[in-house]
């Protein structure tokens, strides 16, 4: 599945479990609107930078970019060829035909702000919300419209049953509008709720018609009667729902920036000190009490600018994700990350190494990062990409501080806790500025500092000794993850394998570089299984 974003940046997730694997980057300006096409294998998406982005699913790249000549796109809709491709926006609504090269067709007659637009399951009708209007093209008869129901207010959301029987419609004026167009056309209304509808939505099976309001609850409905089965409140309000009819799971994103999961296959945990729900899967018959669950948090930040940048970092961070999946871990991988980002991905690390907790699972966390680092006054920081950092005093707000990720872990109490950290290269504030700014870091040293205080379970392994400064490398990985991808898969304990590390980056390096570690671990543990 997909999320939307404000700061440019689409992120896919895993739809049976809700954990982002993905970002996708290419918009200049907040994205509102994205969908797959029918056979999955290629996603639109659309904002304010007034383009679409045609992006093929295999391997995320851009496989066409059209330039619209709308303004502000706010909904997307492929039918169900996945030739045809219709774009709601402030400025009216198109549709672009995937063979005349993504061109706009004329063949469609519409004017007026259009908010959401959508294709029929069987391909055979297209429906929009239309300055403040309901309109249809049906059967196929694309150069005429007809306006089937007139709110008066804004529709923000429209959608088809599986079967094309109904299309149903809410928006503004807080009422659901349901068009039955089979056996023959008939009108009904609910008063769904308190505000207005952001978005509507039918169960894979047709049974049920889901709506989410800005009244922060979730309805849903008997097709056909109509009647409320059931009522879900939430915190925030509803921004969008999703069916995904293979994993029987009702997805809802909601305005705080979360997404909820609910289905057969999940159960609601509550995140008490966050106040907020979020949903943890059911453990399957091999998870659960005693089964071990490795997870790692993967970061590589290379593209810093001028003489600052690094080469090897997002290539370590993919070599080093495939050597980890192959030894059972789940991996959250990253590349390039400013501190916001850094910030979220360490969030969502810690929330399933809690969910796996909350479940008895034996839980080892792994935490990688290669870029800059430095320390200042005893404190280790790792620089993250776009830093506002002018002086010494700016470097706690602007970079992330280690004691952050030493701190959720020791809250979260995993089993075996392994920080790798080959951020000890020289200090990038020397190329940065000249030899007069320089004097604003008098505290700021080369490499990383050791931790004042270091959680029980916890392995720290540094590419280098404290204060020293490790080498980037001129292969395809730095000297640090060169030995460790040699060694991983040995029958070494993780104590005997960092010392196998450490010799070999020092005959490596002759003698320049000489990684160091500091171990609390109580469990014992190994990589290779």
């Amino acid at each position: 599945m997909v999320a939307t974003s404000a700061n440019n940046i689409i992120r896919i997730f895993n739809a049976e479990n809700l954990e982002p694997y993905e970002f996708l980057e290419g918009h200049t300006d907040e994205v509102y609107a994205a969908c797959f096409s029918p056979d999955s294998k290629y996603l639109a998406t659309a904002g304010l930078d007034n383009y679409i982005f045609i992006w093929n699913t295999s391997d995320w790249s851009v496989e066409h970019r059209i330039i619209t000549g709308q303004e502000y796109i706010t909904g997307l809709s492929f039918n169900k060829t996945g030739n045809l491709l219709a774009s709601a926006a402030y400025s009216g609504l198109k549709v672009f035909d995937k063979n005349e090269n993504w061109r706009v067709n004329t063949d469609f007659k519409a004017h007026g702000k259009c908010w959401t637009v959508s294709f029929s399951k069987d391909g055979k009708s297209l429906a929009a919300g239309i300055d403040n209007t309901l309109r249809m093209w049906t059967n196929q008869e694309w150069t005429k419209s007809t306006i089937v129901y007139g709110p008066n207010r804004p529709v923000y959301s429209i959608n088809f049953s599986p079967d094309s029987k109904y299309v149903v419609a809410g928006g503004e004026d807080s009422t659901v509008y349901i068009i039955q167009q089979l056996p023959d056309l008939d009108y009904f209304e609910i008063k769904a709720h308190n505000e207005r509808i952001q978005t509507v939505a039918f169960s894979a099976d047709g049974k049920r018609l889901i709506t989410g309001g800005s009244d922060k609850k979730i309805h849903t409905w008997r097709v056909g009667s109509w009647k409320k089965q059931e009522t879900l409140p939430l915190k925030n309000a509803v921004s969008d729902i999703e069916i995904f009819p293979l994993q029987n799971k009702l997805v809802v994103a909601t305005t705080n920036g979360w997404l909820h999961g609910y289905g057969e296959d999940t159960q609601l945990t509550v995140d008490k000190e966050k106040k907020q729900t979020y949903v943890t899967p059911k453990p399957e018959q091999k998870y659960g009490k005693g089964y071990e669950r490795r997870l790692a948090l993967l970061i590589g930040n290379g593209n810093y600018i001028g003489d600052s940048r690094l080469e090897n970092p997002t290539k370590d961070v993919d070599s080093l994700s495939n050597a980890f999946q192959s030894l059972g871990f789940e991996v959250m991988q990253y590349k390039n990350l400013d501190l916001p980002e850094m910030n979220r991905a360490l969030n969502t690390f810690g929330l399933r190494l809690q969910r796996a907790k909350q479940m008895d699972e034996y839980v080892v966390a792994l935490f990688y990062y290669s870029g800059h680092g430095v320390q200042v006054e005893g404190d280790s920081y790792l620089i993250p990409l776009e830093d506002n950092i002018g002086g010494e005093e700016d470097v706690a707000f602007e970079a992330f501080n280690l004691k952050r990720l030493y701190a959720k872990l020791d809250r979260i109490q995993s089993d075996v806790n392994v920080v790798i950290v080959d951020a000890c290269r020289n200090n990038p504030f020397d190329k940065r500025f000249t030899e007069g700014q320089r004097l604003l870091f008098p505290n700021t040293k080369n490499g990383l500092g050791m931790p004042s205080e270091q959680p029980d379970n916890l392995l720290i392994a540094y590419s280098t000794s404290p204060s020293q400064v490790a080498m980037d490398g001129k292969g395809f990985n730095s000297p640090y993850v060169t030995e460790l991808l040699k060694h991983l898969h040995k029958n070494l304990s993780v104590e005997d394998l960092f010392k196998t590390v450490r010799r070999g980056v020092r005959h490596s390096t002759a003698g320049k570089q000489m990684p160091w570690t500091a171990s609390t671990l109580l469990n014992d543990f190994s990589f290779a299984k």
